[in-house]
């Protein structure tokens, strides 16, 4: 009896939506781990990780022994599954998206699943990157659809989580604080709801403290994760000249600079030395890893006192690129700010794209004052979650896919938005 009530109420929906499920297992179970460069630090709970994806292995390690991969590998994928879904039926009940549309943008939310990053997949923090951010997405969304400060909270709790796994999402903290402007009218007159805005405020803050308690239990070193000066510092070096050192006032920071340019020079990765016939963006992109990760890192560290540990060279290092950063980019800005901005182009694949994401913006930020509709809202939200990721990851880093791919289903979704909204007007007329 109970077989086959269940049989009775399996609609055809819903059997589409199970069967993705298996096929995305199966392919997800068969793939296996896929490890990158990056995975030992997770691993190894290495101070130069973030804490939210090592206490996620840790506790699989924990749960299930020396064979905790397979494990882990399932959580990241049932974790992105209901995320999904979460999504797709967040995005339903705030615009009434056919069913049949919505079961295409489920599609599209998995395909980093099945290609290029393969996000289920990795040992890498994105695996969990992507699913905390789709269940904020959908948070977000049910909070101003519906006015709820309970979805909004979550939404803050979970950001603060994903920070803790991915320091990128800083760029949320402005996406939240539009979110809530978008709803809520006389905000700024409403003490309950300045509360929201204050929170939002704090994300990043408790962030920043519970990152330092991390490696103070763990590494027994009260620091933030220490890799954000060597990234932040890599396109100033990169567009330095060899006369920078004379910019700083202290003679550590200038023998420092001078010992880092001489070892970029060395290997031919400064801007300067571009042969004319290469494309200056291409180049930064190809030798983004030699310039970052194996010179101001891995050169970087040797500078310090051999007496030191690897840990205290890594602090050390990370410190003194952050002290140098801002006098670079002041000195050198034209040529930084050049760089930066074909970096942030680049995130988007071409300048037709980013144009494509700014007139979406614009035009429903024109539709939401014309007429308050939700989809107005919905095309802003998305696009400032576009803009704002690349707008940061272009500050110090290539923005490859690994970094981008996390926004690749919101083109899809505003075009099958559009596209029923465009039918469902015709009908009415």
């Amino acid at each position: 009896m109970i077989s086959k009530k269940i049989f009775s109420e399996l609609t055809l929906e819903n059997f589409i939506y199970i069967l993705i499920s298996l096929v995305t297992l199966i392919f997800v179970l068969n793939k296996g781990a896929i490890y990158f460069p990056d995975s030992d630090g997770y691993l190894q709970m290495a101070l130069f990780r973030s804490c939210g994806y090592p206490v996620f292995i840790a506790f699989h390690q924990y749960l299930f022994g020396e064979n905790f991969i397979p494990a882990l590998i399932f959580t990241q994928f049932i974790s992105t599954f209901l995320a999904g879904l979460f999504l797709v039926r967040s995005i339903r009940k705030s615009v009434n998206l056919n069913k049949w549309l919505a079961i295409i943008l489920f599609v599209a939310i998995l395909l980093p699943v099945f290609t290029g990053i393969k996000s289920a997949n990795l040992i890498l923090s994105e695996a969990i990157a992507y699913p905390l951010y789709l269940f904020i997405i959908g948070n977000i969304l049910l909070g101003i659809i519906h006015k709820q400060n309970k979805n909004f909270y979550f939404s803050f709790i979970l950001t603060f989580i994903l920070i803790l796994v991915r320091g990128q999402f800083l760029f949320l903290i402005p996406v939240l604080l539009i979110a809530v402007l978008l709803t809520y009218d006389k905000l700024f007159f409403n003490k309950k709801y300045l509360f929201l805005i204050v929170s939002i405020i704090a994300i990043p803050f408790l962030a920043a403290s519970t990152d330092v308690v991390f490696h103070k239990l763990r590494h027994n070193q009260a620091v933030s994760t220490p890799w954000t000066g060597i990234q932040v510092v890599t396109i100033p070096f990169f567009v330095s000249d060899k006369d920078d050192y004379l910019l700083f006032e202290n003679k550590d920071q200038q023998v420092y600079f001078k010992f880092v340019y001489n070892k970029l020079e060395q290997k031919k990765l400064l801007l300067n030395q571009i042969p004319k016939n290469i494309d200056k963006i291409d180049f930064f992109y190809k030798n983004y890893g030699n310039i970052c990760n194996f010179t101001i890192n891995d050169d970087g560290v040797k500078f310090f006192n051999e007496k030191l540990s690897d840990e205290e060279k890594i602090i050390l290092n990370d410190k003194m690129t952050s002290s140098i950063t801002i006098t670079l980019i002041k000195n050198n800005f034209t040529k930084w700010i050049t760089i930066y901005k074909s970096n942030f182009i680049k995130g988007f694949g071409e300048l037709k794209d980013l144009f494509l994401i700014l007139i979406l913006l614009f035009l429903s930020s024109f539709m939401l004052f014309q007429k308050k509709q939700f989809i107005s809202k919905f095309i802003i939200l998305l696009s400032f979650l576009t803009i704002g990721n690349i707008a940061l990851v272009a500050i110090a880093e290539s923005v490859i896919e690994r970094y981008t791919f996390y926004n690749n289903w919101i083109v899809i979704a505003i075009v099958l938005i559009l596209f029923q909204n465009y039918f469902q007007n015709k009908t009415n007329e």
